[in-house]
């Protein structure tokens, strides 16, 4: 088949594997925006603003430095195991949120979210070129990047409706690292040495 129509020369399962692992992992990732319901979850901690407020730059430096770090190291490491690592670590930083309290528990948990979302930011579209070939990267990663609106429509919402049920962020959190962990093993019993093109 020809090279010009990208839809027929990846195959369905490639495809699905790619978009499924990314959903999932992003379902888990929207299903609470870390930053404000981190500030918040600091506030009924009895945190104050002023410090709580610091929790979403955390989550900035933490990604930042994960773009550099994590992105250099996987090109030693290999992107498919170190991609597999970014799910792995965002779903971990979850557990970490669960089960703090204080300021500096939270503060953790933002950086290492931070650390591993930027990894994996870093890390997506070159594993799309790793696994498709660099012909018709721009269409998939676009493809890839706009499967984010879904997780991104409910998943604030949803943890909203929890929140105002509950009164506790701790069932959305839960929930994340049951997406998480699914999305990690979805990608690991998915990947495969990427195609040589």
């Amino acid at each position: 088949m020809s090279d010009d129509i990208f839809v027929f020369q990846i195959g369905a399962n490639d495809l699905t594997e790619i978009v499924l692992g990314l959903e999932v992992e992003r379902a888990g990732a929207r299903c609470i925006e870390a930053g404000r319901p981190a500030r918040d979850d600091a506030l009924d901690h009895g945190i104050p603003q002023s410090a709580a407020v610091l929790l979403v730059g955390v989550i900035g430096v933490g990604s930042t430095a994960g773009r550099f770090f994590l992105g250099g190291l996987a090109d030693r490491l290999g992107r498919p195991l170190s991609f597999l690592a970014m799910f792995a670590g965002m779903g971990f930083s979850f557990v970490i949120w669960l089960f703090s309290a204080s300021l500096w528990e939270l503060g953790v948990f933002a950086f290492v979210y931070g650390v591993f979302y930027g990894g994996f930011v870093a890390l997506a579209p070159a594993v799309v070129i790793d696994y498709f070939g660099g012909r018709n990267a721009s269409s998939l990663i676009g493809i890839l990047y706009t499967s984010v609106a879904f997780g991104t429509l409910i998943g604030p919402t949803a943890a909203g409706f929890a929140f105002d049920i509950r009164h506790s962020y701790t069932l959305p959190i839960a929930l994340s690292i049951v997406a998480y962990a699914l999305a990690t093993a979805v990608l690991g019993m998915t990947s495969k040495a990427p195609r040589s093109r």
